[in-house]
């Protein structure tokens, strides 16, 4: 125990009783920035497909990085759209980087389907990035064919009401 004590006693004589820490930043900061996404449309409508020509339709959407932060861009996916949608990538996006202030463009395609001839399509895009607030972004899709005449507008909570009338 003695020599604890003495072992102590040298090393607080060594270090002169001073360690200079302080609980206040002095300027000493590691800023890492922030990760930070924007998107534009919020919602993707496709209108005026026509199923009997075999022509697909394309609308785009734009994710901006607006943090300091590059935004890594995990994954798109598509549900509940019954096939009708895709995800037209100009290169591979799997774990790809948008660096700040730069912005890419995605095109979401609806296809003819016989399952579109019957009336509107809803789905959703989904994509998975670093954003905090945007882990599992959810982009209501809605395709309609031509002359469909249909007044409930693409949104959310359209999508929301297919699910509950589907779980039904």
């Amino acid at each position: 125990m003695r020599s604890n004590g003495i072992i102590a006693l040298a090393l607080l004589v060594a270090c002169g009783g001073e360690q200079n820490f302080t609980t206040g930043n002095d300027g000493n900061t590691n800023d890492l920035g922030e990760t930070k996404m924007a998107y534009s449309p919020d919602v993707l409508l496709i209108t005026d497909i026509d199923v009997d020509s075999g022509v697909s339709r394309s609308v785009p959407i734009e994710l901006r990085n607006v943090g300091t932060n590059d935004l890594r861009v995990d994954r798109f996916t598509i549900s509940n759209s019954g096939g009708v949608f895709l995800v037209v990538l100009q290169q591979e996006y799997e774990d790809s980087l948008i660096s700040p202030e730069d912005s890419e463009e995605f095109l979401v395609t609806a296809q003819p389907t016989t399952e579109l001839a019957g009336g509107g399509v809803y789905g959703e895009l989904r994509i998975s990035t670093n954003d905090p607030e945007f882990r599992d972004l959810r982009v209501p899709l809605c395709a309609y064919p031509l002359g469909w005449k249909d007044a409930t507008p693409c949104s959310a909570d359209l999508l929301d009401q297919q699910a509950d009338t589907a779980a039904e």
